[in-house]
C-alpha cells in the first residue's frame, strides 16, 4: 500500500518532466537565456513539486502513524499475553499453596487420629476403680482396656438406665459420667480437639475426613460420645459434635432407648436455630 502511494506521485512527476522536456527541450536553448525564462521555469517546477512534496510529507506522516499503531498493537498484544501468563502462573501458585496446605492439614489430622487411638488403649476399668467411684458391679468383672473398656462402660451405663426407668437419659448421664469422668475425660478432650480441628480447618465440609474418624470409632464409642455430650460440663464438646455433624453416623435404632433418646439425637443432628 505504501509503495503504491509513493509510486503513483513519482509516475506523475516523471510524466510532467518528460512532457516538459519534449515540449521545451533538455538543454540551455535560446529560450532559456533570460532571467524571466528561468523564473517561469522555476515557478512551473515549484508549482509542480510543492504539492508532490507536500503529498510525500503527508504520506510520511501516515506511514509514521501506521508504524506507531502497529507497534502499539504489538505492545498491547504482548501485554495481554503477559497478563494471561501471569494469571496462569498465579492460579498455578494458588493451587500449589492449597495443595501444600491440604497436605499439612492431613498430616496433622492423621497424627490426631493416631493419638486418639493411643489414648483409647490407655482407658482401663476394673472392679476396684469403679467401686472407688461408687459404682458397684454385681457380676464378675475382669479388667478391661481400650475399646473393651469403652464397651463395658456402655454396658454399665445401660444397666443403670434399666434400673432407673423413671429418670431421663440426661440425668443418668450426668450422674454416671460424674463418677467416671477421670477415666474417660482425656479421651473425650482429645476427641473434641479433633472435631475442632475439622471445623476450624474447614475439613468438616469434606465427608471423607469425618468418615475416617467414624471408621476409627466403634459404635460403643459413638454412643458414649452421644451420652457424654449431654452433661452440663460438656457444652463445648456438644457444640463441636453439633457443628461437625458426627452424630449423623449414629442411627436412632442403635440408641440404648430409641423411643426416649431419638429426640436427643435429633437435637445434635438438627439443632434448633
Amino acid at each position: 500500500m505504501i509503495r503504491g502511494l509513493i509510486f503513483v506521485p513519482l509516475l506523475i512527476l516523471s510524466l510532467f518532466v518528460v512532457i516538459f522536456l519534449w515540449k521545451f527541450g533538455a538543454g540551455l536553448s535560446s529560450g532559456f537565456n533570460t532571467i524571466e525564462s528561468w523564473g517561469q521555469a522555476g515557478d512551473f517546477f515549484g508549482g509542480l513539486l510543492n504539492p508532490i512534496l507536500a503529498y510525500f510529507s503527508f504520506i510520511a506522516v501516515i506511514f509514521t502513524v501506521l508504524q506507531n499503531q502497529r507497534a502499539l498493537s504489538q505492545s498491547q498484544e504482548e501485554l495481554k499475553l503477559s497478563r494471561e501468563e501471569m494469571a496462569r502462573s498465579t492460579h498455578a501458585l494458588q493451587e500449589q499453596n492449597q495443595q501444600i496446605r491440604l497436605q499439612r492439614l492431613e498430616t496433622t489430622y492423621f497424627e490426631l487420629l493416631k493419638h486418639l487411638g493411643e489414648l483409647t488403649e490407655d482407658i482401663v476399668v476394673d472392679r476396684e476403680k469403679l467401686g472407688a467411684r461408687g459404682i458397684k458391679i454385681e457380676s464378675s468383672f475382669f479388667p478391661h482396656e481400650g475399646k473393651l473398656a469403652m464397651q463395658e462402660l456402655l454396658k454399665i451405663f445401660a444397666e443403670i438406665r434399666r434400673n432407673y426407668p423413671d429418670k431421663d437419659a440426661v440425668e443418668i448421664a450426668q450422674t454416671f459420667f460424674d463418677h467416671v469422668v477421670d477415666l474417660v475425660d482425656f479421651y473425650f478432650d482429645s476427641l473434641n480437639v479433633i472435631l475442632q480441628f475439622l471445623i476450624t480447618s474447614k475439613l468438616e465440609g469434606t465427608p471423607f475426613y469425618k468418615d475416617l474418624l467414624v471408621a476409627q470409632m466403634s459404635t460403643d464409642e459413638l454412643l458414649l460420645l452421644f451420652y457424654y455430650s449431654m452433661r452440663k460440663q460438656s457444652e463445648v464438646l456438644r457444640g463441636s459434635v453439633i457443628h461437625s455433624q458426627i452424630m449423623t453416623a449414629l442411627h436412632p435404632s442403635e440408641l440404648l432407648n430409641p423411643e426416649k433418646d431419638s429426640a436427643l439425637l435429633a437435637l445434635l443432628v438438627n439443632p434448633r436455630p
